[in-house]
C-alpha cells in the first residue's frame, strides 16, 4: 500500500467535492518509456488535463473515498493483478475523463506495473471533513486501507478516551506530585539539618581537641570547670584527651597519673617540645670584681680605682688580691642575662574540657574489656591452630577409641535429664579429655562429671 499526498487551492477543494456527491471521479497513472521523460516539465505550474493526457498509461477507478482520523479526505485505487505495462509510472493524477478535468496530482515513486503484482494506492489530499467517516464505496468487502483506518480510528478513540482520563486524572497526579515533592523538600531539610547539626558537633569537638593543654589567665576568683589549676596530680582516666597529648613531656611519662606544671612561674614560650612543661629556676646576671695591692696596684669587674701615686693599695704589701662576686651572697646572681620587670598576677589554669563522667568511664572499659576478649580469642585460636591441632589430630588417629562416646543408660535424681552432646536425653553425659605425650611424658586421659562438663570445666584438655 503505498500512500501519497498532495494540496489542493480552494477552487480544486469545490470541484472535486462536487464530483464526489457524484461519484465520477477516475485515477490518473501517468508516465513514459521514454529515458529521457522529465514529468516535472510535463505537469508545470498549472497541470491540466489536455497536458497530461498523452502520458497516462492507464485509468482506474477510484474504489473508496473517506476521511482519516485526521479528517483528511483519502481516495483508495486498486490495480489489478493481471494489467502490465512497458512505461514507468511517475504520478497519480485525480480527474473526470469525460469532462476532461483534473482536481489533484502528486508524483509518485518511479515504479512499473506488471503482471500477477497488485497493490493499493491512498491518495490523500488537504481536504478537511468529519474523521472516520465514509465519503463513497463501489464494493461490499472491507480493504486493506479500510482496515488500516479503522484501527487507525480505533487507535484514535482510545488515545482519545487516554486523554480524557489522564485530563481527569491529571489534579490527582499534581497534587500526589507536590505531595511528594513536599515529602521530599522536608526530608532533604530534615538532612541538611542533621548534617549541619552533625557538622557543627565535629566542628566543637575538633576545637575542643585543638585547645586542650592551652594555659589560660582569669581576672576572677576561681576557675572555670573546664579549667584545672596549675601543680595538680590528675588521673589519666578523668582526662584522657589531656594525657594523650601530654605524654613524653615533662610530668607525663604515660602512665596512669600525671602532673600539671609547677603553679606561680611565669610562661615562656620554646620551640623544643622535650622543654614543654619543664621548670626553669629565675636568676639576675652575676656581678663580678676585684682589686689587689702591689707595686703596680690594679682592679677590674665591679671594682675600679681612681689614677693617682699613692691612692688604694697600689703600693701595699702582703700578695693579697679581694675579689668581689654577688652570687656567692644568693644565687639568684649570675643565673640569667636579664632581669624580671614588674608584673601584674592573674588566676591561671590549663584547659582541660569537662573529665568524664562515671557512664562514660563504664563505657569505655566495657569496649576495652570486649577488644581484650576478642584479643584472647583471636589467640587461643591461634595458639590451637599453630600447637594444638596437629599433635591432637596425630592422637586421634593413633587412639581413635579415646575419642568414642560410650551410651549407657542413665536416669539422673528427681526425675531430672541432663543434656548430652547428641542431644539423647537418657544418656550420661560423661567427658573424656585426652593430654598428648608432650616431652616424654606418655599421653593419657582423663574424665569429667557431668556438672563439671555441663559447666565448662575442663574445656581446655592442657589445663593445670
Amino acid at each position: 500500500m503505498l500512500k501519497i499526498e498532495t494540496k489542493l487551492s480552494q477552487q480544486v477543494k469545490k470541484n472535486l467535492l462536487e464530483e464526489i456527491k457524484n461519484a465520477s471521479p477516475q485515477a490518473f497513472f501517468i508516465g513514459s518509456s521514454e529515458k529521457d521523460f522529465n514529468i516535472d516539465t510535463l505537469i508545470g505550474e498549472n497541470p491540466n488535463y489536455e497536458a497530461i493526457k498523452n502520458n497516462v498509461i492507464f485509468t482506474q477507478d477510484i474504489r473508496s473515498a473517506y476521511y482519516d482520523v485526521s479528517g483528511n479526505l483519502c481516495f483508495e485505487i486498486l490495480l489489478n493483478y493481471e494489467d502490465s505495462y512497458d512505461a514507468l509510472i511517475y504520478a497519480l493524477a485525480i480527474g473526470d475523463k469525460e469532462k476532461q478535468s483534473l482536481y489533484a496530482i502528486a508524483l509518485t515513486p518511479k515504479i512499473q506495473k506488471v503482471e500477477g503484482v497488485g497493490g493499493t494506492f491512498i491518495f490523500k489530499t488537504n481536504i478537511e471533513g468529519e474523521s472516520a467517516s465514509m465519503v463513497f464505496k463501489n464494493d461490499t468487502y472491507i480493504s486493506e486501507a479500510e482496515l488500516s483506518n479503522f484501527k487507525d480510528f480505533l487507535n484514535y478513540v482510545q488515545t482519545d478516551l487516554k486523554n480524557e482520563i489522564e485530563l481527569t486524572l491529571k489534579p490527582i497526579k499534581e497534587f500526589n506530585l507536590k505531595l511528594k515533592a513536599i515529602q521530599k523538600q522536608i526530608v532533604i531539610e530534615a538532612l541538611e539539618n542533621y548534617i549541619n547539626e552533625e557538622f557543627q558537633r565535629l566542628l566543637e569537638k575538633q576545637k575542643i581537641r585543638e585547645e586542650i593543654g592551652r594555659k589560660d589567665y582569669f581576672y576572677r576568683n576561681s576557675l572555670p570547670p573546664t579549667h584545672i589549676p596549675l601543680g595538680q596530680v590528675l588521673k589519666a582516666s578523668d582526662y584522657p584527651l589531656l594525657w594523650f597529648y601530654t605524654i613524653g613531656i615533662t610530668g607525663n611519662d604515660g602512665r596512669l597519673t600525671f602532673r600539671l606544671p609547677t603553679s606561680d612561674f611565669y610562661s615562656k614560650g620554646t620551640s623544643n617540645p622535650n622543654e614543654v612543661g619543664e621548670k626553669k629556676l629565675s636568676g639576675l646576671p652575676n656581678i663580678t670584681g676585684a682589686f689587689w695591692g702591689d707595686s703596680q696596684g690594679g682592679d677590674n669587674g665591679a671594682f675600679w680605682i681612681e689614677n693617682g701615686g699613692c691612692d688604694g693599695y697600689r703600693y701595699g704589701g702582703g700578695g693579697k688580691i679581694t675579689h668581689f662576686d654577688a652570687s656567692r651572697s644568693s644565687p639568684i646572681y649570675g643565673r640569667s642575662d636579664g632581669v624580671e620587670v614588674n608584673r601584674i598576677l592573674y588566676l591561671e589554669g590549663i584547659y582541660a574540657s569537662t573529665p568524664l563522667s562515671q557512664e562514660q568511664k563504664l563505657s569505655i572499659k566495657n569496649q576495652v574489656l570486649a577488644m581484650r576478649k576478642e584479643i584472647r580469642a583471636e589467640l587461643a585460636q591461634e595458639w590451637y591452630e599453630n600447637y594444638v591441632k596437629e599433635e591432637e589430630e596425630k592422637m586421634k588417629k593413633e587412639h581413635p577409641e579415646w575419642f568414642e562416646e560410650e551410651e549407657i543408660p542413665y536416669e539422673p535424681a528427681r526425675g531430672e535429664r541432663l543434656p548430652v552432646k547428641k542431644g539423647l536425653p537418657s544418656k550420661p553425659l560423661e567427658a573424656y579429655y585426652v593430654i598428648p605425650e608432650i616431652g616424654g611424658v606418655p599421653a593419657k586421659r582423663i574424665k569429667v562429671s557431668p556438672e563439671e562438663a555441663l559447666e565448662g570445666i575442663g574445656a581446655n584438655p592442657y589445663r593445670d
